[in-house]
């Protein structure tokens, strides 16, 4: 766009007074484009006195412009590399910590799995020594009543290490009745 006098363009009427202040008679400028042809902006030269631009002026624009472009799309290229350096660091950062809380989650799995065998183990004696002891004493009495409480109190505390032994992926528990009698005869050769 070459304005030869902003004293007189159309395209000045609002800023005619600015430009007299800054001592601005005419103005010649050049859009700034990108190596595909969008346009960036526009760069400019004034002159204190109307006229109309020589062709060196105009050649000398349209390089600086040429040069803006090139320096503009190197921004616009160096900020995109940032960010998006910043967003894979970001979402390895994110990787990162879900791989630490699974390596946790594991750990807390084996070691309740490992509480929960251990503590089976014991109830296991709780719970036999218990039903021994609930046939060695009559079943009205009070203490039949309290061995019997311990006998279901150790039955859901076994039932709740079978759950946690299922968490920690120790397999599935299950339970099937089995005949003491026959196991234990078949065993007496050993």
């Amino acid at each position: 766009v070459i304005v030869e006098d902003i004293q007189k363009d159309v395209l000045w009427k609002d800023l005619k007074e600015i430009a007299a202040r800054a001592g601005v008679a005419s103005c010649w400028s050049h859009p700034i484009r990108s190596k595909n042809g969008k346009i960036l902006g526009a760069t400019a030269l004034y002159s204190p006195t109307p006229r109309i631009p020589t062709q060196q002026e105009l050649d000398g624009l349209g390089t600086a412009a040429s040069m803006f472009g090139l320096a503009i799309e190197r921004a616009y290229a160096e900020q995109a590399l940032e960010k998006s350096k910043a967003t894979r660091a970001q979402r390895e950062s994110e990787l990162e910590d879900q791989l630490h809380q699974a390596a946790k989650m594991e750990a807390l799995g084996v070691l309740a799995g490992g509480v929960a065998h251990d503590f089976n183990n014991m109830l296991v004696t709780v719970l036999g020594n218990a039903e021994i002891a609930m046939t060695t004493v009559p079943k009205d009495g009070e203490t039949h009543k309290m061995l019997r409480d311990i006998v279901t109190a150790s039955q859901s505390a076994t039932d709740l290490c079978n759950q946690m032994l299922a968490y920690a992926g120790r397999g599935v528990m299950s339970t099937q009745s089995l005949e003491c009698n026959e196991m234990i005869l078949s065993l007496i050769h050993i």
